[in-house]
């Protein structure tokens, strides 16, 4: 960071600079962890069966980045990606 807290020039965006005296610092959040990833047949059909699959990711550290994103509080997210072939 650039810029101090009681700098009355700080952009009020950048993570964890003040606006100003008296100003609320916004806090920057980075969580770590493994996302999951859920692979969904149609209807009643078998995973092993199906031709189209929806996919989606979850994961608690994943997740809590995302809604903290959607209150506006930045927000990242950290993982790392196996050394076999779906990391690849």
């Amino acid at each position: 960071m650039s810029a101090h807290p009681a700098d009355p020039q700080a952009d009020p965006n950048n993570d964890g600079v003040a606006d100003g005296p008296g100003s609320a610092i916004r806090p920057r959040v980075v969580t770590f962890g493994e996302a999951m990833i859920r692979l969904t047949p149609p209807g009643n059909e078998r995973l092993d069966r199906a031709t189209t699959l929806t996919v989606t990711a979850g994961g608690a550290e994943l997740n809590t980045a995302v809604a903290l994103r959607c209150l506006d509080v930045p927000a990242s997210w950290v993982s790392a990606l196996p050394l076999t072939g779906a990391g690849r």
